[in-house]
């Protein structure tokens, strides 16, 4: 399952997004909302959370529970994000 019309840029102004509990396997097109601040993804099927690289306002993640092989994306975030906290893996 993917993100649909919000990953399609339908909502590039969203600060929050609550997507848990819904069988994704991706978060494609993501990267349109660049005024992200909370990300709300724990207990899907996410193998990758590469497309959070872009977002640089992200402060809350949440990726718990998923089938993720790699947290790289997130620290690849490092120093170019504003405040991350907390971070729930």
């Amino acid at each position: 399952m993917k993100l649909g019309a919000l990953g399609s840029g339908c909502c590039p102004m969203a600060s929050h997004v609550y997507t848990y509990d819904n069988k994704l396997e991706t978060l494609e097109g993501l990267s349109a909302c660049g005024y992200l601040t909370h990300l709300y993804v724990q207990n899907n099927l996410l193998r990758s959370v590469e497309e959070i690289c872009t977002l640089r306002r992200l402060q809350k993640l949440y990726v718990s529970n998923n089938h993720l092989s790699s947290l790289e994306a997130i620290g690849a975030l490092g120093s170019s994000l504003v405040a991350l906290a907390p971070l729930v893996v």
